[in-house]
């Protein structure tokens, strides 16, 4: 590893390299514009870890953290992302550094982490560095070739949804119509963490398209989505969070494909 230096904080130059090569291996749906977006978004840490040759400036590999304090800011949750490592430079102890860089401060000061987690790889986190707690749902993931998509479908069942949240006193908005608060009040209700700058920079962003369900009565949020924009024209929800299937359906069929 006489070649490889080990960084951290990378300049947009290099983070656009990590999304490169993990896209051009894996297919991965990073954003060039995530990591300024995370800086923002995580007021108690974001960071990123990576890799890189020293003679031919290419990154090599790399590893994601953020930090979240609970609502009551009497504890923190640490999430490590994405970590992923070009296939030629595997097995070289370079996978292992980066990783113990995020989880050793962590670890060190006696906080919880988290991390998402291939199925293959969940028992080799678990038994070589102790996360051995799992959710109690099952994760899901679908990926829907855009070509197999018939819009005039989309646009019939957007439409009759969109009629049954009417029937329910229900509407659907654009995130610009909805103020960022009422949005926060139902994050809160959901995810016990403070996310009052996580919310507003994600969903509002530039290359994310976001919706609103609201009560009409009240005004209040009952759910909302953002249809995020990842490298290679990849579309990925992140996150569908509604109080029931109809809102969370509707939303879902009234972001916009470009």
């Amino acid at each position: 590893m006489e070649d490889i230096e080990f960084l951290d904080n990378p300049s947009q130059d290099d983070w656009i390299l990590c999304v490169d090569l993990s896209y051009n291996h894996d297919h991965w749906a990073l954003n060039y514009n995530d990591w300024p977006a995370w800086k923002s978004a995580f007021p108690d840490g974001a960071n990123v870890y990576y890799a890189k040759t020293k003679s031919s400036k290419e990154v090599v590999g790399f590893c994601t953290s953020s930090t979240a304090k609970s609502l009551d800011g009497q504890d923190e949750l640490s999430s490590i992302g994405c970590f992923f490592v070009h296939p030629d430079y595997r097995s070289l102890g370079i996978g292992s550094k980066l990783f113990e860089s995020v989880i050793r401060p962590k670890r060190e000061a006696k906080k919880n982490m988290t991390i998402v987690a291939v199925i293959d790889m969940s028992a080799k986190y678990d038994k070589r560095h102790g996360f051995d707690k799992y959710c109690e749902f099952e994760y899901e993931s679908y990926l829907i070739p855009m070509d197999t998509m018939d819009l005039e479908v989309l646009e019939v069942e957007s439409k009759r949804y969109t009629e049954g949240l009417d029937k329910k006193g229900i509407e659907v908005l654009d995130v610009s119509e909805v103020l960022d608060e009422k949005i926060l009040e139902f994050d809160r209700k959901i995810v016990k963490f403070d996310r009052t700058k996580y919310v507003p920079t994600w969903i509002r962003r530039a290359d994310n398209y976001s919706k609103v369900a609201v009560e009409k009565s009240t005004g209040d949020v009952v759910g909302y989505a953002s249809l995020r924009n990842g490298r290679g024209e990849q579309l990925m929800f992140s996150p569908i969070f509604a109080d029931n299937e109809v809102s969370a359906t509707s939303l879902s069929k009234n972001d916009p494909c470009p």
